[in-house]
């Protein structure tokens, strides 16, 4: 069972700021419409970080289940586990977190594998490696 992120009182922090009208215009946040100390502000500061709870909470929840995955298939060295991760799509990041092995060295596999059965490895292959990395928060 997950975290409850929506509550009472933040149901009723939503309801007051509708009734009120205190939800400002679209272009301002809610932060510099309110004031600090405003308890509507706090419902809804605490709501936002229960939601980045879960999140985290359920990536761990994933990653212990593709570990687990990985580990049915028997795979008898780290190079086996991270081409049949890479082949699935699994960026250079995510791999290090299932396999808890370095970045540079899944790396090195990947673009190896690519480069033998895709052929050169571009630019563009580069930067998707990198973007699929970043996290947006």
């Amino acid at each position: 069972m997950g975290i409850k992120c929506w509550s009472a009182g933040l149901e009723a922090a939503m309801t007051s700021l509708t009734l009120n009208h205190d939800w400002g215009d679209t272009t301002t946040p809610l932060e510099k419409t309110l004031s600090p100390n405003d308890w509507r502000l706090k419902e809804i500061h605490a709501y936002r970080r229960r939601i980045a709870m879960a999140e985290q909470i359920s990536h761990k929840i994933c990653i212990n289940k593709i570990r687990e995955e990985v580990d049915k298939c028997h795979f008898q060295d780290d190079e086996w586990k991270i081409r049949f991760l890479y082949e699935h799509g699994m960026s250079s990041g995510t791999i290090g977190e299932v396999l808890d092995i370095d970045k540079n060295e899944i790396c090195k596999i990947t673009q190896t594998y690519h480069i033998k059965n895709f052929g050169k490895f571009t630019v563009q292959d580069v930067l998707a490696n990198i973007r699929s990395d970043y996290k947006v928060h």
